[in-house]
């Protein structure tokens, strides 16, 4: 057996039910493939409690009949949970995918997805968290430590996975960390998307590279950076970003 199915083996998936019935074929196809699926559903105190007692590396949340109240649920999650989010939903819909991005979700699965697909990008995530590619230091080999780094007013720990604007914390996602994490590895030359997609979510994971701009964003917005004129995280059109110079 590979390294990635004995992951897949152990790596726990709670799929939170909306209703629509695309949670159900989520489930067949992630469980054929191997993966551990606890499906869940109720009131938002019952699953924050599932998620406690679980610790899910993964959670996917199927939008049910109310948008909002699924967004609601979807930051309550954030705001207990580091676990890899993604949210679930019946059809391309940018405004349900822009509102999933911004209760804190890590990714949006939206239907119709071909099959086998849920479980390709699930397994695609569990290898490349198993190999450990995921960036959650900055470049450094593991154990490895230099103390917090700064650009300009953003100061970045990666041992405590904190990240600070002019000595204020501010939350980050999972995925908006591990993106800038990946920024700061480089930080005297621009990375792509496509080198930050690898960073993040692995060279196999099928996802559009408009993902990255969103979580861009949200990250900036977070950050109180203005998209219009970014200081802390800064792009050239169609090229990628950059952070400020180090120092």
């Amino acid at each position: 057996m590979s390294d990635t199915a004995t992951a897949a083996t152990s790596f726990g998936v709670l799929l939170i039910e909306g209703g629509t019935g695309c949670a159900d074929l989520a489930t067949d196809s992630l469980r054929r493939e191997g993966i551990l699926v606890t499906i869940a559903a109720g009131g938002t105190g019952a699953l924050l409690a599932i998620v406690a007692k679980a610790q899910p590396q993964m959670i996917i949340v199927e939008v049910g009949a109310s948008v909002a109240d699924t967004m609601s649920l979807c930051r309550h999650l954030r705001s207990v949970s580091d676990a890899h989010i993604a949210v679930l939903t019946a059809g391309h819909d940018a405004q349900t995918t822009i509102a999933g991005f911004d209760a804190g979700a890590d990714e949006v699965f939206a239907e119709p997805l071909q099959t086998g697909e849920i479980a390709c990008r699930v397994r695609t995530f569990i290898g490349h968290r198993h190999r450990g590619s995921v960036q959650r230091s900055l470049g450094r080999a593991p154990g490895e430590s230099d103390g917090p780094r700064r650009f300009g007013p953003l100061t970045i720990d990666a041992d405590r996975r904190q990240v600070f604007v002019s000595g204020r914390q501010i939350d980050l996602t999972r995925t908006q960390f591990d993106i800038l994490a990946t920024l700061a590895r480089n930080p005297d030359r621009l990375t792509t998307r496509q080198e930050l997609q690898n960073a993040v979510w692995g060279p196999s994971w099928s996802g559009s590279s408009n993902n990255i701009d969103v979580h861009i964003g949200h990250l900036r917005r977070k950050l109180g950076d203005d998209p219009a004129h970014p200081t802390l995280v800064l792009n050239v059109r169609g090229v990628g970003y950059r952070l400020p110079m180090s120092h």
